[in-house]
């Protein structure tokens, strides 16, 4: 596994989430969403079609850090 960038301590307005099983995770400064391609996969056309449902995936992510950030 990867070294993650994180927190020391609980972000402000999340301290009393520090006992949770998913504290570890509210302390990283980031996250990262992949999907495997196949070779055949990525030099094909439908390669597009992969990106795009990828991306729908990860919107609901990526709207839950911007609504929070716009607080």
């Amino acid at each position: 596994m990867r070294s993650i960038s994180a927190l020391k301590s609980m972000p402000r307005g999340f301290r009393e989430y520090a006992e949770s099983p998913v504290a570890e995770f509210i302390r990283w400064k980031s996250y990262l969403m992949t999907r495997r391609v196949r070779d055949t996969e990525a030099s094909d056309r439908g390669l597009v079609e992969i990106v795009r449902e990828h991306a729908l995936r990860a919107a609901p992510l990526l709207n839950y850090g911007w609504e929070i950030t716009d607080s």
